[in-house]
């Protein structure tokens, strides 16, 4: 596995506060499955 990315994920989060962490920690359960190279961007 290079360093390389893979995936990159955005996420509007306009008035998603109280969520943020919750949907990072779903999301990265997802993604981690696939064992490639990630980077999930919080906009």
């Amino acid at each position: 596995m290079t360093n390389e990315v893979i995936y990159s994920v955005r996420v509007p989060l306009y008035n998603e506060e109280l969520v943020i962490g919750e949907s990072c920690r779903r999301l990265k359960v997802v993604i981690d499955k696939t064992e490639e190279n990630y980077k999930i961007i919080f906009i």
